[in-house]
């Protein structure tokens, strides 16, 4: 696979331990290792690493502060 698929979208979604909806405020897009990532906007990296059960991940802060 060249291309990522989101895996999961911004927005309201049901929190798969509790149940109850919450609002997810980025957008997860899944990709094969070795994938090229390019972001959307000016930003800064605020993770890189493994978190937990994501496996490998990168964070993108795109916010002004």
């Amino acid at each position: 696979m060249k291309k990522g698929y989101i895996s999961s979208p911004f927005g309201n979604r049901r929190d798969l331990i509790n149940g109850t909806l919450r609002h997810h405020g980025g957008l997860d897009i899944a990709a094969n290792k070795g994938s090229y990532i390019y972001a959307i906007a000016n930003g800064f990296v605020s993770f890189s690493g493994k978190r937990g059960a994501y496996a490998n991940l990168l964070e993108i802060n795109h916010s002004e502060s």
